[in-house]
């Protein structure tokens, strides 16, 4: 279990420096120190479990959550978590490895996040979509579609059936919150792929409602050609 100071106090209350029987436990083994004030008895959990606790306001994001939602394998020492109005990146390192985090748009930030449980632990993590999005985010610019789906598929060894099966429309409707290019090019690599055709300005104007609608109507027709059957 995750264990705050005011928890270490009530469980050696009987001690007369908890102090020192804290430092000694450490040393045993029987707790794990966490960051200051933030300890663990629990050796068999996972460690990106405790990456809520550890900073907050964060949801634990990036390569991490597509581990954890098993869209890729790659090999990874770092728990990754996604926070915002940080304005810097944040790095923890304890006995269970390292946990870093670093901001997203605060548009984002509370959108998309799912809670799952492991074991007694809930915790929040991105969305696989949403983790698709913030791994892209977090990445220099990638300016073509090329680049964008050699890492998807090569570098992260991420399924392109998986992919084509999640859920698009939230990851169109996330991508411009990102005001980022690289997720401008995953949304033209979607729209591309659903047949979606935007109308220049100069040419006949269509509201926002008829593209919103076009888009969902070629998703519709891309799923019940590819996914569904």
């Amino acid at each position: 279990m995750i264990l705050f100071w005011e928890d270490i106090e009530k469980r050696y209350k009987n001690y007369s420096n908890i102090k020192t029987k804290v430092g000694r436990e450490v040393k045993k083994g029987s707790l794990i120190l966490l960051k200051k004030g933030l300890y663990t008895d629990d050796r068999n959990a996972p460690g990106f479990v405790f990456a809520n606790a550890i900073y907050s306001p964060s949801y634990v994001s990036f390569v991490t959550a597509l581990k954890i939602h098993g869209l890729t394998e790659v090999d990874q020492t770092v728990f990754q978590s996604a926070t915002r109005n940080k304005n810097r990146h944040k790095n923890y390192v304890n006995e269970l490895g390292e946990f870093s985090y670093r901001d997203v748009p605060s548009k984002i930030f509370h959108q998309a996040n799912v809670y799952l449980n492991f074991g007694s632990y809930t915790i929040l993590v991105a969305s696989r979509e949403k983790a698709i999005c913030d791994t892209l985010y977090s990445l220099e610019t990638l300016t073509s579609a090329k680049a964008l789906k050699t890492y998807l598929f090569d570098e992260l060894r991420i399924s392109e059936e998986e992919f084509w099966k999640m859920n698009l429309e939230l990851i169109l409707s996330l991508c411009p919150l990102y005001k980022s290019r690289t997720l401008n090019v995953l949304e033209r690599i979607i729209e591309k792929r659903l047949g979606i055709v935007h109308v220049k300005k100069n040419n006949k104007k269509a509201s926002s409602k008829n593209k919103a609608k076009d888009a969902w109507d070629a998703l519709a027709a891309f799923r019940n050609k590819y996914v569904d059957n």
